[in-house]
């Protein structure tokens, strides 16, 4: 690119070579670090270069420079508001008019029309720039914008200016409280030497003050003063105030203020508001008394803020910093509030303002007219909540409490059920036990006299045997003896069966060792038994011992009518809740697995109705052994009493 412009400012130096330059459209930024020339201010220059990038707006980097001659320093650009806070002046020789409010270091802070901008002044010290403090000046030179160098982004608020000069327009007062006199209303009026920078002296009463802001009223007319410095006024104080005026939409007020303290006295009656003067002009700073529904109420920063409604209008009441933040006001309270009126801005200059603030100085300042009924929607909602949580906790109570009770009554049907089986059971276990003494005392002792009779009467008629066959006197008395005593053994076992006492896993292990000892006693096999001395307390019917003993009966009578055992082991054990009974000889066996039979077939039958079962084992030459399983299930209505199994 080739560009021709005036240097507007520029830097030689053995780490930083640059200019500025400007014609007649903008001025822009052009890095000299590959070039030797030395432009200075006001030449004319030709350079020849590419763009660059650069840190915040775009650059030229000179590859030639070629000299003009003098040239003629552009009229400065006075940007505006928006175009200081975005940066679009950068690089522009430019000119700023304001009022000098303070100076730190190089900096100056500048009162412009439309607010405050903070000025570094680049190249000047503060001893520079001190004696511009208060004084109205118009600053000259090329204008840069700060910017953050980390996000590239606008500092707002803050300016840098290079190759300056400054010249004063209107010097700092002698007299602070020199100035125009003016009342409030009368800085609306016509007036041809009026400017921004036009200092006006107004008197008043304190109406509001805090430590950012304090309003006067007078005549009826408020107004708002920014306080240049702290300041110790209190409502009610009468006081001169200097300052520089500004004039809003809504507000009016005095910037920059110096007060001065000139008498006190009673504040003013307020100006009472109707509900359908909130929203019209001209409320802005006076002191009015309103009368509205207390919402609500929080706190900011400290200090406490009422929320109001006054009719259809909803705002807020602020009460000065430093104040109480407990205010115990009910919500729905009908309040009286004094206090400043502060307007918000209008969306629409004829459309009225939009909300305003209340401003008030002391808890003082309210009024309670009334107050709200105790019985409100909120609390009624909160009592019908609860009653139905209550109710919610009623039904779940009684639904718990209905299951109980179906729960303990299904429990009390079972042990009422279990109770009349019990009772049931020992009934019968009476009339058994009746049962068993009646046969063994009546039908037992019946058998046993015939059979002593019978065997008297066989020793008394010794009689040969009838020659034609037929058996004699001594024959029949035997026969009459055997069967009395086949009778009585039949007998024993049913009282066994059916004798309640008998009705434990004790007996019923004493009972079998003690029939298969008689019962290998008239035989010529030997007999080992591995039985434990004692057994748990387990109680089974008559009817499963009675099965048992047919079963172990059965296997001593294959034993000794088919095996030709010598020897025999009869062993019981009580595992894992099971009955175990193995009888075991060392008879001929057989092979082929099981033998048929009608004997092992019952023998299997009777066990598997009782739940059990049954397995043999043989082998040629080597014995059988007959395995009895029966599991003994706890609870079960067969087994009953302290230790309770089944079969």
């Amino acid at each position: 690119m080739r560009v021709r412009g005036v240097v507007t400012d520029a830097k030689n130096s053995v780490y930083d070579r640059w200019i500025s330059l400007q014609d007649d459209t903008r001025g822009i930024f052009v890095s000299l670090s590959t070039v030797t020339n030395q432009p200075a201010f006001g030449e004319c220059w030709q350079v020849e270069g590419h763009s660059g990038a650069g840190d915040f707006a775009p650059v030229i980097i000179a590859d030639k420079m070629t000299f003009i001659g003098n040239g003629r320093v552009p009229e400065p650009v006075r940007p505006t508001w928006n175009e200081l806070v975005n940066g679009s002046r950068d690089v522009q020789w430019a000119e700023l008019l304001g009022l000098v409010t303070a100076v730190q270091s190089n900096t100056m802070t500048l009162l412009l029309p439309e607010g405050q901008m903070d000025v570094r002044m680049d190249g000047c010290y503060e001893s520079d720039l001190k004696h511009f403090e208060k004084s109205v000046v118009r600053i000259r030179g090329v204008l840069y914008a700060m910017w953050n160098a980390a996000t590239r982004e606008v500092r707002v608020g803050n300016v840098m200016m290079r190759n300056t000069s400054i010249d004063v327009d209107i010097p700092a007062p002698a007299d602070p409280f020199d100035a125009v006199l003016k009342t409030p209303r009368e800085l609306l009026l016509f007036d041809a030497q009026a400017t921004a920078f036009q200092r006006v002296k107004v008197r008043g009463q304190i109406v509001y003050a805090d430590a950012a802001q304090v309003f006067l009223e007078e005549d009826g007319a408020g107004l708002q003063l920014l306080p240049a410095d702290k300041t110790d006024v209190r409502p009610g104080d009468v006081v001169e105030a200097v300052g520089y005026p500004a004039i809003g939409k809504t507000t009016l007020l005095l910037r920059e203020v110096i007060l001065r303290k000139i008498g006190a006295s009673p504040l003013v009656a307020p100006r009472k508001l109707a509900e359908s003067d909130l929203m019209r002009e001209g409320l802005d700073s006076a002191r009015v008394r309103i009368e509205g529904k207390l919402l609500g109420s929080h706190v900011e920063q400290g200090a406490p803020v009422l929320e109001m409604q006054s009719g259809a209008h909803l705002y807020l009441a602020r009460l000065a910093p430093g104040q109480s933040s407990d205010v115990s006001l009910r919500p729905g309270s009908r309040l009286a509030l004094e206090g400043v009126c502060l307007e918000r801005s209008r969306s629409q200059p004829a459309a009225g303002v939009d909300s305003f603030d209340l401003l008030l100085n002391s808890p003082a300042d309210i009024t309670v007219l009334s107050r709200p009924s105790w019985w409100t929607l909120q609390r009624m909602l909160i009592v019908v909540g609860v009653l139905l949580v209550i109710l919610v906790l009623a039904l779940v109570w009684i639904t718990q409490l209905r299951r109980l009770v179906e729960q303990r009554t299904a429990q009390l049907q079972r042990e009422i059920r279990e109770r009349e089986r019990v009772e049931h059971q020992h009934v019968i276990e009476a009339e058994r036990s009746r049962i068993a003494r009646d046969l063994h005392d009546d039908l037992g002792s019946s058998l046993t006299e015939i059979s002593v009779l019978a065997s008297t009467g066989q020793h008394g008629q010794n009689n040969p045997p009838d020659p034609a066959g037929k058996a004699g006197a001594g024959d029949l008395f035997h026969t009459i003896a055997g069967k009395a005593r086949g009778l009585i053994a039949a007998l024993d076992v049913i009282v066994w069966a059916v004798d309640p006492e008998d009705n434990s896993l004790q007996s019923l292990a004493d009972y079998l060792s003690g029939y298969t000892e008689e019962f290998f006693s008239h035989t010529d096999i030997s007999c080992r038994f591995k039985v434990p001395v004692s057994f748990p307390r387990i109680t089974l019917e008559g009817r499963v011992r009675h099965d048992l003993l047919m079963v172990v009966k059965e296997a001593l009578n294959n034993i000794v009518r088919h095996s030709e055992a010598t020897e025999a082991e009869f062993r019981m054990a009580l595992s894992a809740g099971q009955l175990e009974i193995e009888i075991a000889d060392n008879g001929k066996g057989f092979a082929g697995g099981r033998p048929d039979g009608h004997g092992l077939k019952n023998l299997s039958a009777r066990l598997t109705k009782l739940g059990g079962n049954c397995a043999v084992e043989s082998r040629l030459g080597s014995g059988t052994i007959l395995k009895i399983r029966l599991p003994l299930i706890a609870g079960h209505p067969k087994a009953s009493g302290k230790d309770k199994y089944d079969v």
